[in-house]
């Protein structure tokens, strides 16, 4: 072994052994063990021991913060890049990197536990906010927190650093936009920094309030130089609906002229919009056309906004059927059928056969779609009757809960008789 190995050697331990004693902090412990085995047993999702596990981390309380703060920070720091490119590059010495990330995720589930009880936390978390590349956990958990941290997310987005602006107006669009934020978050509407910009306006997307204000500036916006205000701007003003009419225009340019997440953004708020049809539509049945599917997708999607275009729509979405054998496609041109209500000596039996498909997901949409498109003729109560025996299981929704075809069967049903008994009555 030459001397150069034998001195990269020394110098790999030596930084290894520092790197491992700079990051060592103390656990905290409760009925005998400590807070990260009982944050495994938690993540295990099937341990018997999870209330245990909870109320251990409970009991922990405030004292777990310098533990969770310190696990937050976890991160790839120049040295720990060093020291793993080196061990790469030679055989003597065999040293596993801890996963990071897995430590953030315990600190982030422990804040999750311990909620407004970890407020003191507050400021060391602010205080990572500053810093670009922030780990998102970080701002998980000042979520976790609750109410105690809006009022810092707030004033942080006038602070003259422009990365503490942006992550504060992202950690309020993932805390769903309190409505004591909103203000603050159109003068950054405004921001010299573009990533700020893009960032508020995401965190104002789903509240769709203050529309004589807003509108006309997410409208400006979407002109802006940068491509992720663009589409920000345009996914903002999806949730508008047809008090965004004035941005139809400017939308069908960058439906048509600019990158791709920026024409999607943009069909999907034409379609949220659901104004100007004359316009609109030929449009959206142009991108029917693209080699893309996910334009395809997204023009199926949006063109259930243009029920008063229904004839000329139906036959094109129906095309889509046929045309395309991709599972998302047929879901989505299921689900527009049901909201245009239109043709239903078409669409009817072709909703009728999709409760037969193979794919629980399709029976589940067709029954959705029927129950939308408020049919209630007897070839679609028996065709929904049959589908009560249905009892595949699967998951669904943002919360992946389980469901049955025949639990939303039945309640379509209810809904279809309860309007032809008024309907008899009437």
């Amino acid at each position: 072994m030459n001397r150069r190995r034998i001195l990269l050697t020394i110098a790999l331990i030596i930084g290894a052994f520092t790197l491992i004693v700079s990051t060592l902090q103390r656990e905290p412990m409760a009925d005998g063990k400590t807070i990260s085995q009982w944050l495994e047993i938690l993540g295990d999702g099937h341990s018997d021991e999870s209330e245990l596990a909870t109320a251990a981390i409970l009991k922990i309380g405030t004292n777990a913060i310098p533990w969770m703060l310190h696990e937050i920070k976890q991160g790839n720091s120049p040295a720990k890049l060093w020291l793993q490119e080196q061990t790469e590059r030679q055989s003597l010495i065999k040293f596993t990197f801890e996963d990071k990330e897995k430590h953030r995720e315990h600190a982030e589930a422990a804040f999750e536990i311990l909620g407004e009880t970890a407020a003191p936390a507050i400021p060391a978390l602010m205080k990572l906010m500053e810093k670009d590349g922030v780990p998102s956990e970080v701002q998980e958990s000042l979520v976790h927190i609750g109410t105690h941290v809006i009022e810092p997310l707030i004033q942080a987005l006038a602070s003259p650093n422009p990365v503490l602006r942006q992550n504060a107006a992202f950690a309020l669009y993932l805390y769903h936009t309190p409505t004591s934020a909103i203000p603050a978050l159109v003068v950054c509407l405004n921001d010299a920094e573009a990533a700020v910009r893009a960032t508020a306006a995401k965190a104002l997307a789903g509240r769709a309030v203050m529309a004589d204000q807003i509108i006309p500036i997410l409208i400006r916006l979407l002109g802006d130089s940068d491509r992720d205000v663009r589409s920000e701007a345009a996914g903002a003003l999806y949730f508008y609906g047809s008090r965004a009419e004035a941005a139809i225009e400017p939308l069908l340019n960058l439906a048509t002229n600019f990158q791709a997440d920026i024409q999607h953004q943009a069909i999907r708020a034409l379609g949220g919009i659901g104004r100007r049809s004359e316009i609109v539509v030929p449009a959206l049945l142009t991108n029917l056309q693209s080699a893309d599917a996910d334009f395809r997708l997204t023009a199926i999607e949006s063109l259930a906004g243009f029920p008063d275009r229904a004839e000329d729509i139906v036959p094109a979405l129906l095309s889509q059927v046929n045309q395309n054998h991709r599972y998302e496609i047929t879901r989505a041109v299921i689900e527009s059928l049901g909201k245009l209500r239109s043709k239903p000596n078409i669409v009817l039996p072709y909703l009728v056969s999709c409760l037969n498909d193979s794919d629980p997901y399709v029976r589940l949409d067709a029954v959705y779609a029927l129950a939308d498109f408020g049919d209630s003729s007897e070839q679609t109560i028996a065709a929904l009757k049959l589908r009560l025996q249905d009892e595949k299981l699967f998951y669904h929704g943002s919360q992946k809960s389980m469901l049955r075809v025949s639990d939303v069967a039945q309640r379509a049903l209810y809904e279809l008789l309860s309007k032809q008994t008024q309907q008899t009555n009437n």
